[in-house]
């Protein structure tokens, strides 16, 4: 009976503060939001083209089956920026015996929102859901993504990559 009453204590406490988690990253989410909307509204160049690139990135980035692919990010991307990512294994995903041929991520709902710019960088923000599934089961995970843009010649591409989920 005291094991019982032991577990079911973890288990409060451990609700409690995924609660308390949840709530400060969507708090943080919300103010960084507003601070992109303030950006929104100045009299700013923006670089739109820029966004066309991240939305390239992040799709080839987020959407994969068992692991995410190197080759198809790394025309996006500076080399400096792609070695902030994890292409070798799926995050959170221990590798066993088909455990990571049963990942499967996929990107829904993206917004793009311009931030700071300058005459060959754009600061960019996405916003989108992230559907993970690992063994039938399923989850989303909401995601902002802080790209930092560099146009390199003609082309925009990744130079900084900032991202968290909740």
């Amino acid at each position: 009976m005291k094991k019982l009453f032991i577990i079911l204590g973890v288990a409060i406490v451990a609700i409690i503060f995924l609660l308390i988690e949840n709530s400060h990253l969507k708090n943080e989410s919300s103010a960084f939001e507003k601070k992109l909307e303030v950006v929104k509204n100045s009299n700013e160049t923006l670089h739109i083209d820029s966004g066309d690139s991240a939305k390239n990135f992040i799709s080839n980035y987020f959407n994969y089956k068992k692991k995410p692919n190197r080759k198809e990010v790394e025309s996006y991307a500076t080399k400096e920026a792609l070695e902030k990512l994890q292409f070798e294994k799926s995050e959170g995903v221990e590798e066993g015996k088909n455990k990571l041929n049963s990942v499967r991520s996929e990107v829904s709902n993206l917004n793009i929102y311009y931030g700071e710019s300058v005459d060959d960088r754009q600061e960019i923000v996405a916003i989108f859901e992230n559907k993970i599934k690992l063994n039938g089961a399923e989850s989303i995970a909401n995601t902002v993504v802080q790209l930092d843009m560099k146009q390199i010649g003609k082309v925009w591409k990744v130079a900084d990559v900032t991202f968290f989920q909740y």
